[in-house]
């Protein structure tokens, strides 16, 4: 009997894990013409909108304490795998992927997001950067996003 539960417990922590390493997909056709609200972590100052067509992101930041509006545009694609550089010719080209690959017209680099999950009314993204690129944030940050088009 105790073999029995052994294996039982082994197949479920097995299980788990499996479950934890699992990414989610996501299409063009589910991004295509929709708008996401970050709804975590909260932004109370600076809520954040994120539209997007099958090539472009289009990322709108109000500054409410000044009363500001700031957007910007940049091309993006979809991949199975982080790539080592921005690749111009998947834009729009491939039909879903793992991760969300983003251009910077800004200075010509690129991030990444990994789906975490995606239903009809939530977007989950995690986001690592690069080694000592950004003050304050080695572990990576998960961000969840609230569908409101």
């Amino acid at each position: 009997m105790i073999m029995k539960e052994t294996i039982i417990t082994l197949f479920a922590l097995l299980t788990a894990c499996l479950a934890c390493n699992a990414q989610a997909t996501i299409s063009l056709q589910q991004l295509n013409g929709t708008t996401w609200e970050i709804s975590y972590p909260e932004l109370k100052e600076t809520p954040t909108k994120r539209s997007f067509t099958t090539t472009t992101i289009q990322e709108t930041v109000d500054f409410t304490v000044i009363n500001k509006r700031a957007t910007g545009s940049s091309k993006y694609y979809l991949d199975d795998k982080i790539p080592d550089k921005f690749d111009f010719s998947k834009v729009g080209e491939n039909k879903s992927g793992a991760y969300i690959i983003i251009h910077s017209d800004f200075d010509s680099s690129f991030m990444w997001y990994k789906v975490v999950n995606v239903t009809n009314d939530t977007l989950t993204l995690y986001w690592k950067p690069e080694p000592n690129t950004v003050i304050g944030v080695n572990e990576g940050v998960t961000f969840i996003y609230k569908r409101i088009k």
